[in-house]
């Protein structure tokens, strides 16, 4: 093919008139359709050089057909039409995955590369902008094509500029002005004094590239009021007894608001099949030695269970993400309500009404000690532990998997909170499209994403930790120990972390370990000890360390 192109080239000098033209014209026509095929034809593997390659050839053949057109067609014919102000748009279909645009302006009458690139700037911004409005990022560079002389040799050189992502709040003009125009201008007058002798002679064309940028965001989700939330579902409260025949007991046929609950003690099998999909938050924790320590901790494992005592909601849910069970040993029955949901929801009332900070941690507290007391019967505080996992566990594997499969990463969990690692377009679309999920009513007024603010201080439902402030780095040191991350503007460095003297909730900043410091702890680095501030009760008196 190179040939092919070549002898194109050469004989399209000697063209002087319409028939001779002709013959060349169906010949290019003929290349140019090889060359577009072999750009779009994704069933056949291509290297990304040969694809490049056939963009080049295409828009050296595409410009040379324009020159020649004009020589020789009738202006109102219509196919020149587009050459009026000196150059034209011509957009090139590839099979390249991330690829959302391949276009060409095709110079015909530009002589100065500084007037030529101004004047299709507007051209450029504007498709470029178009595309912006679809994908909110993109990654976007330029090939200048241009033909230097140096006295009776001829040379096709390229100039490409880098890679630069551009957002929906980019400058484009800015953009244009600094990395197309003064990028290439400067590399075209360092290459003419480098190989001295050689002077540009003609402007083929401009090759742009807009390739979809897959982005990773930071997201940090937790759920409202949790505990609230699950003493609002159907709670035991008497009419205990064995389920004598255990053997006809089909736990997938009860349902959730079921007047009857049921507590089971199973033995359950964990297919190596779901192992892959539920290595990020594995079913089933339970209280077990972690290999080389000496306290028992609560572990999330992949391992079979063996006498396992779970509600019964909890193993329907493993059993509709591949758990089986393989033995039932006992089954203990109770009546069941939502007893608690009226005093939920009235707390929840008074904590949207809330004004200030106190009193909306005053009635989410409220609930909260409710289930304190109602931890002793073991029974009651058993299963809102349980419930409670439900809605992780649902917001994981029936939301997040579904929506973004094999690119979200779990990066730390809580009782009531995740911090994902997701490779999305735009997370903040997908919230604002299942709104219904979440819990907006702490985002800004006129925020960027155009989010309405809603369902607020609902239980149950997921909201934006940082309210749509970017995350920008994360650091996750020990399970319920201390965890560290950055946000914008300014990378504001935000600290949790629960040490023997208490809790410190965020917004340590400089007093604390610095983010460089919990890095090095990350790293190996030999431990680094600060002094923080304690409020404590010793014989009646309030003391300060």
């Amino acid at each position: 093919m190179d040939e092919e192109v070549e002898d194109l080239f050469n004989r399209a000098t000697s063209i002087d008139t319409v028939d001779i033209y002709r013959v060349w014209e169906r010949k290019c026509d003929e290349c140019l359709d090889f060359l577009r095929e072999t750009c779009r034809n994704s069933k056949r593997r291509r290297s990304t050089r040969v694809v490049n390659a056939s963009i080049a050839r295409i828009a050296r053949l595409e410009g040379l057909r324009n020159v020649l057109q004009q020589r020789f067609e009738h202006v109102g014919s219509g196919r020149v039409e587009s050459q009026k102000n000196g150059f034209s748009w011509l957009e090139i279909e590839t099979a390249f995955n991330n690829r959302v645009l391949t276009g060409v302006v095709l110079n015909s009458s530009y002589i100065e590369p500084r007037q030529f690139l101004d004047d299709v700037r507007n051209i450029v911004i504007d498709l470029i902008h178009d595309n912006l409005q679809r994908h909110i990022c993109l990654k976007v560079n330029t090939i200048f094509n241009g033909e230097f002389v140096a006295y009776a040799k001829r040379s096709a050189e390229s100039i490409t500029t880098k890679n630069y992502e551009l957002f929906d709040t980019s400058d484009l003009r800015e953009w244009y002005d600094e990395h197309v125009t003064d990028d290439i201008l400067a590399a075209l007058e360092e290459f003419q004094e480098r190989d001295s002798g050689w002077a540009l002679s003609r402007i083929p064309n401009l090759i742009v590239n807009v390739n979809n940028l897959v982005t990773e965001d930071l997201m940090y989700f937790d759920v409202n009021n949790l505990y609230g939330w699950a003493m609002s579902e159907s709670l035991p409260y008497g009419e205990f007894q064995w389920v004598d025949d255990i053997e006809r007991f089909d736990v997938m046929s009860v349902s959730s608001d079921s007047v009857i609950g049921y507590i089971l003690e199973v033995d359950l099998e964990y297919p190596q099949s779901v192992h892959d999909a539920h290595v990020d938050l594995p079913f089933c924790p339970t209280r077990e030695w972690p290999p080389g320590k000496r306290n028992v901790k609560l572990l999330v494992t992949l391992y079979n269970k063996e006498r396992y005592v779970v509600y019964y909601r909890n193993l329907q849910q493993c059993i509709c993400h591949g758990l089986r069970i393989t033995k039932i040993y006992c089954i203990l029955q109770f009546a069941q309500s939502p007893w608690l949901r009226g005093y939920i929801e009235l707390n929840t009332r008074f904590r949207m009404l809330a004004n200030n900070e106190f009193e909306k941690n005053l009635y989410k507290l409220i609930n909260n000690a409710v289930f304190g007391k109602l931890n002793k019967p073991i029974y009651i505080g058993m299963c809102i532990l349980e419930i409670a996992k439900l809605r992780l566990y649902e917001f994981h594997y029936e939301y997040i998997i579904p929506l973004y499969r094999d690119t979200c990463k779990i990066l730390y969990t809580d009782t009531d909170s995740l911090i994902y690692l997701l490779e999305c377009e735009n997370v903040y679309e997908d919230i604002k499209r299942d709104i219904a999920r979440f819990d907006t009513s702490d985002y800004p007024d006129r925020n960027a994403y155009d989010i309405p603010r809603v369902n607020n201080k609902i239980p149950g439902l997921m909201k934006d930790e940082n309210c749509g402030v970017i995350m920008t780095e994360f650091i996750g040191l020990r399970a319920k120990y201390i965890y560290i991350y950055k946000i914008l503007p300014n990378n504001c460095i935000l600290i949790n972390c629960e040490v023997s003297v208490g809790f410190l909730r965020r917004n340590l900043f400089n007093k604390y370990p610095s983010f460089k410091e919990v890095s090095k702890c990350d790293k190996g680095c030999p431990e680094k000890f600060k002094t923080l501030p304690l409020v404590q009760v010793e014989l009646e008196t309030l003391i300060g360390k």
